[in-house]
């Protein structure tokens, strides 16, 4: 998923991409400013990149939280 986000293929995938990437599957009931608040809370360390690690622990920490 990082990956597929990260369009520019610079290891980190920023805001716009990020948004624009999950706004293009069209998932019903969310809107942009709800991927910008997913995003925000992804962003452990707020420099408007997501590492592949920050990613990893979020998915983590949803994980642990559904079971």
């Amino acid at each position: 998923m990082h990956d597929m986000l990260d369009r520019n293929k610079d290891g980190s995938v920023d805001t716009k991409e990020f948004v624009d990437g999950l706004y293009s599957l069209q998932i019903p009931g969310l809107m942009q400013k709800d991927f910008v608040m997913i995003f925000e809370a992804i962003d452990i360390d707020n420099n408007k990149y997501l590492s592949l690690n920050e990613f990893a622990l979020y998915l983590e920490g949803a994980g642990k939280k559904r079971e």
